[in-house]
């Protein structure tokens, strides 16, 4: 039950980095009990001089001492390039009081492509293989990634899942099919990408294997709706059931004046009364970044009840300067890079940069300028309304210019 717990606060942490483009240096997270917050799990992390997170520790509060303890320990490790090329989790042994280890992950790259990962598991004071991905490139307008399984009785690897995405000209995802391995390669899911005029995402459809004739069959279609900057707003799902679409979930998304999300509300559809009834919404406080200082989650139960909250500060990078006037691509780094929801721009410069996002057409997508004052600056970028595919980001001074490509799935 404790090792089941302590999965959950990591994957909770790791969906909080992600999401918010830029890791906190602090993450404190209550829960709400008894009509009062209950101060449950604190995170603390440390950082390069890239401002990219190092160590990460997680604390969880004992209810028997009122105490918090440490439960786990991520660690970083980077390139020269500051690309991560291995994450290391240990957990706490309390009785013994130090880390243990339970597994490491590492990435191997071509360029700015993945190549390879494979992670470790620790058992019986040796490291065992556990899994590993293989990605492949060669193929135009497509990207094919096999993940094996290594089977410790046989000692060797099996084929355990792939999966194939695949582009249009304009360099759109358009195409990803999941397969698993069954003496052969069975496709088992289906995502098909349609997009609108401004090439932003307008329906997903998802087909799934029928297990009685492997026949992948229509499962969920979730359209997407946007506003006159195209931000997105409100995204329906649907079921398929009885050779029929039926409404079954909708998400909502309040903006402020700069488009950040400051409320997102789910519903659930009931057969009863024909029509979507509240689930639950999330609240978000930003600082002047953008960054959410404070994430409130609430539950519907004949009324906005609370259920847990975040409180979130972020690290003040070291001030570097530089001797050169001239803006080097080592000066720049885009991660991660391939993209989804959003990306971070680190940059290196005492200078004012323009930068640009273009798509494969020359068309703009995006217009900004980093003020760097002297120091490394890390810029978040909200990808929710970027369509799959690639990207060019210009950056600009006035002494030269840098271009670098930009994936997003």
């Amino acid at each position: 039950m404790l090792k089941k717990i302590l999965y959950i606060t990591i994957i909770l942490i790791s969906v909080l980095t992600n999401a918010q483009g830029r890791t906190p240096e602090t993450i404190e997270t209550d829960f709400w009990f008894q009509n009062n917050w209950l101060f449950v799990t604190k995170t603390n992390y440390t950082f390069n001089l890239s401002c990219l997170p190092l160590v990460g520790i997680v604390e969880t509060l004992n209810f028997e001492t009122n105490q918090f303890n440490n439960t786990t320990r991520v660690t970083n490790t980077y390139n020269q390039n500051d690309i991560i090329t291995r994450v290391d989790l240990e957990l706490w042994d309390q009785a013994n009081m130090q880390w243990e280890n339970l597994n490491y992950i590492t990435f191997n790259y071509q360029g700015e492509n993945l190549l390879t990962s494979e992670s470790f598991n620790w058992e019986n004071g040796v490291w065992v293989p556990d899994t590993r991905s293989t990605s492949n490139y060669t193929v135009e307008n497509t990207v094919e990634s096999i993940t094996e399984k290594y089977i410790t009785q046989t000692q060797a690897w099996q084929n355990q899942s792939r999966l194939v995405d695949n582009y249009n000209s304009q360099g759109l995802l358009v195409l990803t099919t999941d397969y698993i391995w069954e003496s052969e390669w069975i496709a088992e899911r289906q995502i098909i990408s349609e997009y609108n005029n401004n090439n932003l995402l307008n329906l997903s459809t998802v087909l799934t294997r029928n297990l009685n004739n492997n026949v992948l069959e229509n499962s969920t279609k979730s359209s997407h709706t946007y506003n006159n900057l195209n931000y997105l707003t409100e995204k329906e799902e649907q079921i398929w059931e009885t050779d029929q679409w039926i409404n079954n979930e909708l998400s909502t998304y309040l903006r402020d004046v700069n488009n950040n999300v400051e409320q997102s509300e789910d519903f659930e559809w009931s057969t009863t009364i024909q029509a979507y009834s509240p689930r639950f919404k999330t609240l978000y406080t930003r600082n002047s970044d953008g960054l959410p200082t404070l994430v409130v989650s609430q539950n519907y139960e004949g009324g906005w009840v609370n259920s847990s909250q975040t409180r979130n500060t972020y690290p003040v990078c070291s001030t570097l300067s530089t001797t050169s006037n001239l803006l080097t691509n080592a000066d720049i780094k885009l991660y991660p890079n391939p993209a989804q929801q959003l990306f971070t721009v680190n940059i290196n410069t005492h200078k004012n940069v323009d930068m640009h996002i273009y798509d494969v057409n020359g068309r703009s997508i995006l217009e900004q300028t980093i003020n760097a004052k002297n120091k490394i600056e890390n810029k978040t970028i909200d990808l929710s309304n970027f369509s799959s595919g690639i990207y060019y980001v210009k950056f600009k001074t006035e002494a030269n210019t840098i271009i670098k490509k930009l994936i997003v799935n």
